[in-house]
């Protein structure tokens, strides 16, 4: 009886010494995201943009769903070079009641090698970009043209 519970016990922490052995996981973003923040151009500070609602053109995912938001990240196509998405926000800037737009983003995608837990990541240029509607910004700016795996990086300043 003692026997077949010592050999249990440890049949038990060599299967779990096993499996803690393993790292398969990988500790990083694996996608790259478009990070775009809303700024006020009088003080130069983030500002909460209401009621946003992003969704890809093309697609019935809802990536953001009336939230309040300074800062969006949104992925982009990594088999096209061209993504566009439909924002819908309950005010921005000057403009107080619900208003429509879309951005187009043309880009380039190039996988990068990581490390053998996350294997390869798409990092993407972005060429250019526009909103359907720009007279809704005072200014727009492509403040960092390269996407990497940096969580919360900011590629695109819009000022309100």
């Amino acid at each position: 009886m003692i026997v077949k519970t010592v050999r249990n016990i440890l049949i038990i922490v060599a299967v779990f010494a096993v499996f803690a052995s393993c790292r398969k996981d990988c500790y990083m973003p694996t996608r790259s995201l478009l990070g775009i923040a809303f700024i006020d151009s009088a003080t130069v500070k983030p500002v909460t943009v209401n009621g946003v609602t992003v969704k890809g053109v093309g697609s019935d995912s809802i990536l953001y769903d009336s939230v309040n938001v300074s800062k969006v990240y949104l992925p982009l196509h990594i088999t096209k070079d061209t993504t566009e998405f439909q924002f819908k926000v309950a005010a921005i800037g000057d403009f107080k009641e619900g208003v429509e737009f879309t951005l187009k983003v043309v880009h380039s995608t190039s996988p990068q090698f990581v490390n053998p837990e996350c294997g390869c990541v798409p990092f993407q240029v972005i060429k250019k970009f526009e909103f359907s509607m720009p007279k809704l910004f005072k200014k727009v700016e492509l403040y960092n043209s390269e996407i990497q795996n940096i969580e919360q990086d900011v590629h695109i300043k819009v000022y309100l």
